[in-house]
């Protein structure tokens, strides 16, 4: 099926200082520029807020320049996007901004005062960086805000959640992958739209893979030379990621063909990323509004895996075939295992006349790991189970 997707334009922002902060109807909070200190998680960079779009262990190279871009530009670009939003932030009676040197690690904070915060930090600057590659990862950051269900699940989004009944926050983060099928799906069609000659550049260096399937997913030459953009990017960010790596980086031609039982809120396979931001090259459903998909009361339920939830972020993705999550990150209709009667440090137990340690989690269901033979499992004092005992 042949679709049509309507043009969004967004101005461009001249960043002229490294701290940006819009929508001026709403307060300025003390120390925006920084950690906020009534976050209950501000102390630990690593709650703050969500990760950096490197994900740990996908590269071993140290932060490095990028190859054409400076910080400056950077902010710029993520400026950009960020202007783009601004209208979707005020609906959440918040407003995003930005800043550079103030952590390590690029994320998005998501405050306690509505104030979402993208820190910029030097891993950005890696080698094979590109401006369309910041505006990918900016999008991502964005998309944590804005991207709706699926959510992440750790003790942060707990806070978020009980925090929206009294108007804090204004959001709970997207899960990491759905922070990339927003990304190209929603934020960068509305940056790159009305760039025509931009766009068209690409129909000279897209794959054939990558031709033929933007090519099956729109029929306007415009849209499709937009598509052969997004498909360019999801390999570039690939490539980023991977700088300094033995391994190859990822190619759309060769997908993750994992089929996880559970959706994962966190970060996936890079090969399951980059195919996710293809995915959302080729889906023609576009947000309705400035609703974030899927965050309806009582938001506890939003950490759960709760057909409501799902249902009613439904309308704002493409559920099957192209364009659709991939299934190595995404099951639809998920559930939790049941984990009761299993201690959360384990167990011990018997398979197969073998001694093995037993464990569980919602989203793996029960794992058994057969100890070598000579040994057995025993729980520590800790309550740890483990062989060799």
């Amino acid at each position: 099926m042949h679709r049509h997707r309507g043009a969004a334009t967004a101005s461009l922002v001249s960043a002229v200082a490294l701290t940006f902060v819009a929508c001026a109807d709403l307060p300025a909070p003390p120390g925006h520029d920084g950690p906020d200190p009534a976050s209950p998680t501000a102390e630990d960079p690593a709650l703050t807020g969500d990760e950096s779009p490197l994900t740990a262990g996908e590269s071993t190279t140290e932060p490095a320049s990028g190859d054409d871009v400076t910080m400056e530009q950077a902010f710029a670009i993520t400026s950009r996007a960020v202007d783009a939003y601004q209208g979707h932030a005020s609906a959440h009676g918040a407003r995003f901004a930005v800043d550079t040197g103030v952590v390590e690690s690029t994320r998005l904070e998501i405050r306690a005062d509505r104030t979402w915060q993208i820190h910029l930090g030097p891993d950005l600057l890696r080698p094979a960086l590109t401006p369309d590659v910041v505006a990918f990862i900016a999008c991502h950051e964005v998309g944590h805000a804005l991207g709706g269900f699926p959510f992440k699940r750790t003790p942060v989004q707990q806070a978020q959640a009980e925090g929206l009944a009294t108007g804090q926050y204004g959001t709970v983060s997207s899960a990491e992958s759905q922070a990339d099928y927003f990304a190209t799906k929603e934020c960068l069609p509305r940056l790159w739209s009305a760039e025509h000659a931009a766009n068209a550049s690409f129909r000279e260096t897209v794959t054939e893979y990558a031709k033929t399937r933007c090519d099956a997913a729109w029929d306007d030459v415009e849209e499709q030379d937009l598509c052969y953009r997004l498909a360019a990017v999801a390999e570039d960010f690939g490539r980023w990621a991977r700088s300094g790596d033995s391994r190859p980086a990822p190619e759309l031609s060769t997908p993750d063909t994992t089929e996880v039982t559970v959706t994962k809120d966190e970060y996936p396979s890079l090969q399951c990323r980059v195919d996710t931001a293809f995915q959302g090259a080729l889906c023609g459903t576009r947000f309705r509004g400035t609703t974030i998909p899927g965050l309806i009361p009582p938001y506890e339920q939003v950490l759960t895996f709760s057909p409501e939830v799902e249902a009613a972020a439904a309308p704002d993705a493409c559920t099957e075939g192209p364009g659709s999550r991939p299934r190595c990150w995404f099951a639809p209709n998920s559930t939790e295992f049941d984990c009761s009667g299993i201690p959360e440090l384990g167990m011990c137990g018997v398979v197969d006349g073998q001694s093995a340690v037993v464990t569980c989690t919602p989203d793996t269901g029960v794992q058994t790991f057969a100890c070598l033979p000579g040994t057995t499992c025993a729980v520590d004092e800790d309550g740890w189970a483990g062989c060799g005992f």
